[in-house]
């Protein structure tokens, strides 16, 4: 009987060492040193330092039936908080994977214009660029997704029922926050060089009497195109936003359009440009066009990278006023391991 013991724990020690050897563990750590000037009257500047650490841990196993399980779930830390920021269960059988997760999935909260490291919008706050506009995105609560993989690309469908998440062992809970829904599609169309993505995100309004902005049924659409050739690429991209409201209620984003070139001197070091304009509904003397151009170098080290990006800003905010007009230096350090 203690042989038997003893041969059934040495099997169960080399079957839990199998399963560890699938299992990748991966991160990075960054620094980053943001520096803002603003010019106008009232002058003024600053600067300062960052950091964000990010672990991930994802596995992967082919089950009895063919089908193949996997997982991940990804901790990031930013300066004095820590928490999971990423996390996702799925199966996949031939070009079909099924998922439940949280910030995870093919989504169309991302702009596939080359860029050699962080977006304008990164370096700045109080802009009203950014990659997403309606009032939540749904790949980022909890939702469930399916992808479907082709020869010209994937195709994504994910549902959320509301912004609000629970444990697995919650039971369900009342909310307002509105069901959302999305779909996408991301490839190449079959042309080598080339990147497709578009989509549209739907979120219900919280309540079907409701007439309170903020509250509505909001809609979210996304196009982007990208190619690259030989060490050029180019890209533009266009995102539109309905709040559900008169534009005179909230004023919200309601366009966005965006370039970008990227070219590579060597296998170390890149260069790129990127020009972002956002308007809001009411465009006017008073609301004008916010404008970001960016000039970014990159030096990559191979698991090591470093980045000097300038960005220059008007109408931060959509902001008539000349202390708006902000400039933005960002040195950024990345170690992935």
């Amino acid at each position: 009987m203690k042989k038997l013991l003893a041969t059934t724990a040495l099997v169960g020690l080399v079957a839990s060492s199998a399963a560890i050897a699938e299992t990748k563990v991966t991160g990075s750590i960054e620094s980053t040193y943001n520096s803002i000037s603003e010019g106008g009257t009232s002058a003024a500047g600053g600067g300062s330092l960052g950091n964000e650490v990010n672990l991930k841990i994802s596995n992967s196993t082919e089950l009895d039936n063919g089908m193949t399980a996997k997982g991940h779930i990804n901790f990031e830390d930013k300066g004095s908080s820590t928490a999971y920021d990423s996390q996702m269960i799925g199966l996949t059988s031939g070009n079909i994977t099924v998922y439940a997760g949280t910030d995870t999935g093919q989504h169309m909260n991302s702009n596939i214009n080359p860029r050699v490291d962080d977006a304008p919008f990164d370096s700045m706050s109080g802009e009203s660029g950014g990659d997403a506009f309606n009032r939540y995105s749904t790949h980022d609560v909890n939702h469930v997704g399916a992808n479907l993989k082709t020869d010209f690309g994937g195709i994504a469908i994910m549902y959320s029922p509301s912004a609000s998440g629970a444990s697995s062992s919650s039971g369900a809970t009342a909310s307002d926050d509105g069901s959302s829904m999305e779909f996408n599609f991301k490839g190449s169309l079959g042309v080598d060089g080339l990147t497709v993505l578009a989509g549209k995100q739907t979120i219900e309004a919280k309540d079907s009497a409701s007439t309170t902005a903020g509250e509505l049924e909001e809609e979210e659409t996304y196009i982007g195109v990208s190619y690259k050739y030989g060490q050029f690429a180019v890209g533009a991209g266009k995102r539109t936003h309905d709040d559900g409201d008169s534009s005179s209620a909230t004023n919200s984003v309601d366009e966005q359009t965006a370039y970008s070139v990227t070219y590579a001197v060597n296998d170390q070091v890149s260069v790129g440009w990127e020009y972002i304009e956002t308007d809001k509904e009411l465009v006017n003397a008073s609301n004008p066009t916010e404008e970001a151009q960016s000039f970014t170098v990159g030096y990559d080290l191979g698991g090591l990278g470093f980045s000097f990006m300038w960005t220059e800003y008007d109408n931060v905010g959509n902001s008539a006023t000349n202390t708006e007009d902000q400039d933005a230096f960002q040195i950024r350090t990345v170690y992935k391991f």
